[in-house]
């Protein structure tokens, strides 16, 4: 039988590199984890799962003694007098469900390159807490960030709906300026001077009409998708179109930043905040590995490290090839995809129907970015119908 790593190496502890306040952020929680865990954890975990599909979970207990999960297998010893209270951001326990159906099932797959694969009852028990845990991270992304709908952010698109209305003033006020300089002339006949009013006056309608659908542009190019799109030519358009300023100097309707966030192909994030949210993943390893578990529990830091790691290399936060990523974490990533793809309780999506997401994540395996056998092992398993 093959180790369930599939041959992958687990990393070494890195030095931590987030200093004492990162040392005193994990050693201020590692007892709210193991009162956690000390539930025992299998049934907080099944409690979970049926209490936060429908809204956050709130768990307050008196920790102390050493944790230990339903089998009685010691995870971490901490002394905490007092209680805490943990507060579930978001439901893991839907996740562990469908971790649980594609790992379960591989020791008796046919499909070459798993019968070989077995997992043992420890291991099992490693990959469910590696699930459980591997969000943890997220508590040090920006709550504007983490739970950002739209490509601009409220205050940013707040704003640009006051400058199209400053726009709209600007165009009539340089409507009314030609009027009255026309007016003061007096060297037109008076047809001569009704018809230019209403060359200035259907010009300044057009440019309200112009104005309207530019705006009506933005707020479609707005909202995220969850594939890929090409740019519009309409926001094109309102990029280039200009208006006088309070000296006549000719201001832009979008500012840079704002053309490139609503110009963005897939998803709400830009860069920076792409960064920011990908950046979880270091501090879920980080925090993991200050928490001193036992020998059994040793790679669990090391399996949530790399659950948004790609085969192509593509993947984050290391890049890693499909030679270094644990079978445990591929099964964490494909469980990870589905979850998010048809979750409906998330403020910057709607649910995908399980159909959607599942034709996502067959056009991620065509592309060697996700384990294809692993992927037919959980169409094959029914495990996508939990959501259901």
């Amino acid at each position: 039988m093959l180790d369930a790593s599939g041959g992958a190496a687990f990393p070494a502890s890195p030095p931590l590199a987030y200093g004492a306040l990162m040392r005193r952020i994990a050693f201020s929680l590692v007892a709210a984890f193991a009162a956690y865990f000390a539930q025992p954890l299998w049934r907080a975990t099944q409690n979970a799962i049926a209490e936060t599909r429908a809204k956050p979970s709130s768990i307050s207990i008196t920790p102390g003694e050493l944790a230990a999960d339903r089998d009685g297998a010691s995870l971490i010893a901490v002394p905490a007098p007092g209680r805490y209270s943990i507060r579930a951001k978001s439901p893991s326990g839907a996740r562990i469900e469908l971790v649980d159906m594609i790992a379960g099932p591989l020791d008796s797959s046919g499909a070459p390159g798993l019968r070989d694969i077995s997992f043992t009852k420890e291991q099992l028990r490693e990959l469910r807490y590696a699930s459980l845990l591997h969000d943890f991270g997220k508590v040090g992304v920006r709550e504007n960030v983490l739970v950002k709908a739209k490509k601009l952010q409220p205050a940013h698109l707040d704003l640009l709906k006051q400058r199209f209305r400053y726009a709209r003033a600007s165009l009539e006020r340089r409507a009314y300026r030609r009027l009255l300089e026309l007016h003061e002339a007096r060297n037109r006949d008076a047809g001569e001077f009704e018809a230019r009013r209403r060359e200035i006056e259907r010009e300044l309608a057009a440019d309200r009409v112009r104005l309207d659908e530019f705006l009506q542009h933005v707020l479609r190019a707005n909202e995220p998708t969850v594939s890929h799109e090409q740019i519009s030519a309409e926001l094109a358009a309102v990029v280039t179109f200009r208006f006088p300023g309070e000296d006549g100097e000719e201001l832009p309707l979008l500012h840079d930043f704002e053309f490139a966030d609503l110009a963005l192909s897939k998803g709400s994030l830009n860069a920076e905040e792409r960064a920011q949210i990908e950046s979880h993943v270091s501090h879920t390893y980080a925090f993991l590995s200050l928490i001193p578990w036992t020998k059994n529990l040793a790679n669990l830091p090391a399996i949530a490290f790399s659950h948004h790691e790609k085969l192509d290399g593509s993947g984050y936060p290391r890049r890693l090839s499909a030679d270094k990523i644990p079978v445990q974490s591929r099964i964490m990533t494909i469980a990870d995809i589905y979850d998010a793809l048809t979750a409906g309780d998330r403020p910057y999506k709607q649910g995908l129907p399980a159909e959607k997401a599942l034709d996502i994540l067959a056009a991620e395996a065509r592309a060697a970015k996700i384990d294809a056998t692993l992927y037919h092992v959980f169409v094959e398993s029914g495990a996508w119908r939990l959501k259901q």
